[in-house]
């Protein structure tokens, strides 16, 4: 689909190549996780709870059953009493999670945040049940590359030591974006979620947008965290699918707001 969508586009984007995934030193990457957990501890707790409650059994009355409704005897008297308790878990909506994080050299002095914020995210994310992330750094070794950090069968504290880079290059987020959509179309998860950590300045702002349109074509959910630039991310992805941060205290609130809509929806 997002093929057959570039087709009739006259923006020309070609798709990124991964560079072979770095070997995770286990030191630094201990300290990072713990950075980013004591940054999105709040994250992880509420949408946890969000789940929890989405997930919880529905709970009605009915003729009959095996468990008798205490708060319903008194329709014993009634000429067709519903007396028994049944109830049914909503099932969770397996989702696949693509985060792309901005390295470009524009973002130098936001990496360290940026870098928790991805980490942070990963970690929160793969604590929810039939949630799956994959992560990847733009540019890697040349500008349509990606750097890999942690792949969907990896966990993200295994390879942490992974998000330990400096900044470097341009902003090819149209070619970056293309590759993680690509990705998500491959997999089994019927909801698909991408999410871009970026200072929301790319070199083609025509290109990223036209891909960002293709992917939401293909049924892909695409949304923003702008770093110290919410005027330039929202514009990129729109203001509902955009949220901005400053600073590490802001993650959680940020974050969560940005997730609750699109990510903890479940069906009956």
């Amino acid at each position: 689909l997002l093929n057959a969508e570039a087709a009739h586009s006259s923006v020309p984007v070609s798709m990124a190549e991964f560079d072979p995934p770095a070997y995770p030193g286990q030191g630094q990457g201990q300290v990072l996780v713990q950075q980013a957990r004591a940054s999105t501890t709040l994250l992880r707790r509420r949408l946890a709870g969000l789940v929890q409650a989405q997930h919880a059994a529905s709970v009605w009355c009915s003729r009959r059953g095996r468990r008798l409704q205490g708060r319903a005897l008194y329709r014993l008297s009634l000429p067709d009493p519903v007396l028994f308790q049944r109830y049914a878990e909503q099932p969770v909506l397996e989702t696949a999670v693509y985060i792309l994080l901005d390295r470009s050299t524009s973002m130098r002095r936001r990496m360290a945040l940026a870098a928790q914020a991805a980490l942070g995210l990963a970690l929160a994310l793969e604590a929810l049940p039939g949630v799956v992330v994959q992560v990847s750094a733009f540019p890697g070794s040349q500008d349509e590359r990606l750097l890999p950090l942690v792949g969907f069968s990896e966990h993200s504290r295994r390879v942490a030591g992974r998000f330990q880079f400096a900044a470097q290059g341009n902003t090819p987020l149209p070619s970056a974006l293309w590759r993680a959509g690509f990705e998500l179309l491959q997999r089994p998860e019927p909801r698909r979620l991408l999410l871009t950590i970026t200072d929301g300045e790319p070199q083609n702002t025509a290109a990223a947008q036209d891909v960002i349109a293709r992917c939401r074509a293909s049924r892909l959910e695409v949304l923003g965290v702008g770093i110290k630039a919410q005027q330039t991310v929202q514009t990129l992805f729109g203001p509902t699918y955009a949220v901005a941060l400053d600073e590490s205290a802001e993650l959680a609130p940020a974050l969560f707001q940005l997730l609750q809509r699109q990510l903890c929806q479940y069906v009956a």
